[in-house]
């Protein structure tokens, strides 16, 4: 089966991941893929050379005159039984594509947010909705699958249908330990630095509770400003953008998010990958990935109930076994790739 992924740039965030993550599977399902990017890659943050190393063929369309009849042209010469889109801009290009092709084919969209929450968080009420209007109107006539049940019951409460195939991430055989020789209890947020994702109220918190270390991995538009309110706080290290995110994850006690606003959030599954009990905000896709074996849940910005949440965190004795072999079952990106393997061929039948 030949598939071509549609990308904006394969520069690393989380939908670029989660195709990532797809890919290494696509041997074991007789996947043929090829991706397409729209626009060059951040050279300090693109992922190109990790795909390659896959054995995937990638091919650039940055001609903004020709690219879209360029792509056509390249998606009927290869004859491709499936093409499948992810994020704003190439959803544009996937609906072009359905509606002047010669011969059907399957288009397909995966969801990673919903634009009236996400983008209105990131890019302001105005410029936000408009942002969302414009992705509901891209992926009109493709085949939508949310990345969550979340997401998934976001749009179905404005009228508009989608499957559900949760994103998966790459786990290890089995859980790799690692002796913390921590003299605190280390609390680790790993992601990007967004306000959506809250970070500067996990930073207010830390300031005041000395007896725990509180590590900040990653980059992004607040990165600076959160650099400067940690600056002299002894027990908040704010190391910036890793390349090696597991030895973080597998040095941490726990992990901690108070993010607003999520898809379905991979760095809260990798570090439950590494064993991490977890203390997560009360938005739907944290309770969706959360048992009680695996941590606890807090009611945003409440930092009375965050540290109630702290507390019983550390005094419950998480099983980080458990917590890793629960997680895999579900969001193994096996078994992500296998429901998408499966939807390609169901609906290409009724092409």
């Amino acid at each position: 089966m030949k598939v071509c992924y549609i990308i904006t740039t394969t520069t690393n965030c989380g939908p670029v991941n989660v195709v990532y993550n797809m890919l290494t599977e696509y041997r074991k399902f007789n996947v043929i893929p090829t991706i397409i990017t729209l626009k060059p890659d951040d050279s300090q943050k693109s992922r190109q050379k990790d795909f390659e190393k896959l054995g995937v063929r990638i091919k650039h369309f940055f001609d903004l005159k020709t690219q879209k009849k360029d792509i056509l042209d390249f998606i009927e010469k290869e004859k491709f039984d499936v093409v499948h889109s992810h994020g704003l801009v190439p959803d544009y290009v996937n609906s072009y594509l359905e509606k002047k092709e010669k011969v059907k084919i399957f288009h397909i969209t995966t969801l990673h947010n919903y634009p009236f929450d996400d983008y209105v968080k990131s890019k302001g009420f105005l410029f936000g909705n408009v942002m969302a209007v414009l992705q509901l109107t891209a992926v009109k006539n493709l085949y939508k699958v949310a990345c969550s049940k979340s997401i998934c019951s976001d749009f179905n409460r404005i009228g508009i249908k989608t499957d559900v195939i949760q994103n998966g991430i790459i786990f290890p055989d089995k859980l790799v330990k690692q002796k913390k020789n921590n003299q605190k209890p280390t609390f680790l947020y790993l992601g990007r630095i967004h306000k959506r994702k809250n970070v500067e109220f996990l930073v207010k918190y830390f300031q005041f509770h000395p007896e725990y270390d509180f590590w900040i991995v990653g980059d992004g538009a607040e990165y600076e400003n959160i650099k400067e309110q940690c600056a002299s706080t002894a027990n908040i290290t704010v190391f910036g953008k890793t390349e090696t995110p597991n030895e973080f994850y597998q040095k941490a006690d726990y992990y901690i998010s108070a993010s607003t606003s999520e898809g379905l959030p991979l760095s809260v599954l990798e570090a439950m990958s590494s064993g991490l009990p977890c203390i997560l905000s009360d938005i739907n896709p944290h309770k969706e990935v959360m048992s009680p074996d695996k941590g606890v849940i807090f009611k945003n910005n409440d930092i009375d109930d965050l540290d109630e949440a702290i507390k019983k965190v550390i005094n419950s004795g998480f099983d980080a076994t458990k917590i890793f072999e629960e997680t895999k079952s579900k969001f193994d990106t096996e078994v992500m790739m296998s429901k998408y393997v499966d939807l390609y061929k169901k609906q290409e039948k009724h092409i």
